[in-house]
């Protein structure tokens, strides 16, 4: 063979064994139904937490895989390395043992939802104790404030209907089957205008804290500095008015 032909036949190899540079700078990001942060990846109004991880990871040179997953099977992948990031996530020292956090990039309330005229606002979680409710929940959610107080009380516990989704909640919040429901109200009203029930009203406020994007730790032990690169992105969509800019298109208040 040729000299030149031996030469571009060992380059064409070397080059074939490579990584590719654009598998290694996939990111995997778990999403669910969750309005008006998560609502479909190829929507022309995919969700805010959607258009900051694409803006961030853009800013870092990943390119964004988005898998529909229910939140208790995110936390399992995070934790067991098949899947990157979770979003809309609280901090708690559980989940701190298997993953880490980006810089805060949005509040969130938690508050308890009711039908309106059904179930009367409370001054606390507390006093729900004396009364046989039944309050529905997302699955290994964070919700803080008074609530994570009380789940050590066996009584209160009793009175939690767990599920993986909160379509699945509002449908029995109308059809009587609980009397209230815990999580963002924002995100809740959204889904209760998608469902067209009645009317939901706040009963009470239980925490108001950041959110953070969620790294899993075994997939960062193979990109070390994939904490930093999104970070570094996060404040520059902060610095250049772009995340203001992304909860503006969907009338919510980025602070």
């Amino acid at each position: 063979m040729h000299p030149i032909s031996l030469f571009f036949t060992a380059l064409c190899a070397l080059l074939l064994s490579l990584p590719s540079a654009a598998a290694e700078r996939i990111l995997r990001v778990a999403w669910d139904d969750y309005p008006p942060y998560q609502i479909a990846p190829d929507g022309a109004q995919p969700g805010i937490d959607m258009e900051i991880v694409q803006a961030m990871a853009e800013h870092a040179g990943y390119r964004v895989q988005f898998l529909k997953l229910p939140w208790s099977r995110q936390l399992l992948l995070l934790k067991q390395g098949g899947l990157d990031m979770a979003m809309s996530a609280s901090k708690s020292p559980e989940r701190a043992r298997y993953v880490v956090w980006t810089d805060a990039y949005r509040p969130e309330r938690v508050a308890l939802m009711a039908v309106d005229g059904r179930a009367p606002k409370v001054a606390s979680l507390r006093s729900l104790l004396a009364r046989p409710v039944r309050i529905g929940v997302i699955r290994d959610s964070v919700y803080g404030g008074e609530y994570g107080a009380l789940l050590g009380t066996p009584a209160f516990v009793q009175r939690l209907e767990f599920t993986h989704v909160n379509t699945l909640n509002l449908r029995k919040l109308y059809a009587g089957r609980l009397d209230y429901l815990i999580d963002d109200p924002v995100t809740i009203q959204h889904q209760a205008q998608q469902l067209g029930g009645a009317r939901l009203v706040q009963a009470l406020e239980i925490n108001r804290a950041p959110v953070y994007f969620m790294l899993g730790k075994p997939a960062l032990a193979q990109q070390p500095g994939l904490l930093m690169r999104l970070n570094r992105g996060l404040a520059e969509l902060r610095r250049s008015g772009q995340l203001r800019a992304i909860f503006a298109r969907y009338g919510v208040a980025a602070d």
